[in-house]
């Protein structure tokens, strides 16, 4: 009977002690939720709320990321198509400027009998006057028309014509301001021989109204600046006078020495063209040579 009671009072602390252990259930998100809810004491729309505004967030960062590499390529694109463009143009520029720069190559303004070419070298106009003199020396017939051809060699093989401007700093001309960008890039270097060789240079002008008055301007220092290339001689300290004249119904510039001998002319052929030289009969001689369709090489 004691036995038993004993047992018994066992069973019961047992049965005491397993009911004071707690037993916990299996985590969810509802379970984990409700708890979250019920300790910071909110509701289930602000729950919601903010994992909404999560999801946004990590939505506009992914948006941003996309917006980002597209604008990436689309600028990498925006610069291949300009290198593209840009290259394309520097191409096809250099293409022009060499095929305007072989025009210069053309045939002369005017039909020569003969022809002789000298290279043009920058290196010192001394060098390039005496080669310049050199040529105009050529012996020729008597009535003949000489054209000396200046050209440079360029780089890619083959040659062109000089230009006016580079003629005028190969030869250390030094002409009015402003007045070469209006003579024109044409030009011809030519004797006439007829008592006499006399040299003479011809321009292709682009406007009359600009060269005519710069011309006036040069007179004060036009004969220094061609006494080389036209062996002008008695220039001397007081460098002449330049006076009007009328030669075969055409009004010439014509520059005397102090005791009246001429040293320079100079003429418009229209207004298209100018002719320097020093000698009354071989402007004569353009005049003829303009007058006639079979002369001009245009």
């Amino acid at each position: 009977m004691l036995n038993q009671t004993a047992s018994n009072n066992a069973i019961t602390e047992g049965k005491g002690e397993e009911s004071k252990r707690k037993i916990f259930g299996i985590r969810t998100l509802k379970t984990d939720t409700a708890e979250y809810v019920k300790d910071k004491k909110i509701s289930l729309i602000d729950v919601a709320a903010a994992e909404s505004k999560k999801g946004g967030l990590v939505s506009e960062t992914k948006t941003e990321k996309l917006n980002f590499k597209k604008l990436t390529l689309i600028l990498l694109a925006a610069i291949a198509v300009g290198a593209i463009a840009f290259g394309s143009y520097w191409f096809f520029i250099r293409e022009e400027s060499d095929t305007r720069q072989a025009s210069f190559s053309a045939k002369p303004i005017l039909v020569a009998d003969e022809t002789v070419e000298i290279i043009a070298i920058a290196d010192d106009p001394r060098n390039f006057l005496a080669a310049l003199r050199g040529a105009l020396e050529t012996p020729t017939r008597i009535n003949s028309f000489l054209h000396v051809s200046i050209v440079k060699e360029l780089e890619e093989g083959g040659k062109r014509s000089i230009t006016t401007k580079e003629f005028f700093n190969l030869a250390g001309i030094k002409a009015y301001a402003g007045i070469l960008d209006y003579i024109g890039d044409r030009f011809m270097l030519s004797k006439f021989y007829f008592s006499k060789e006399w040299p003479i240079l011809i321009f292709k002008i682009s406007s009359y109204d600009h060269v005519f008055p710069g011309m006036l301007k040069w007179e004060s220092s036009m004969a220094e600046d061609f006494q080389e290339i036209f062996s002008i001689e008695n220039i001397g300290d007081s460098k002449g006078f330049f006076e009007d004249r009328e030669i075969q119904n055409r009004d010439t510039r014509v520059l005397y020495d102090t005791d009246g001998n001429v040293l320079l002319i100079y003429s418009f052929i229209g207004k298209d063209y100018m002719v320097i030289t020093v000698n009354e009969e071989s402007i004569k001689e353009i005049y003829r040579r303009f007058a006639s369709p079979q002369y001009l090489n245009e």
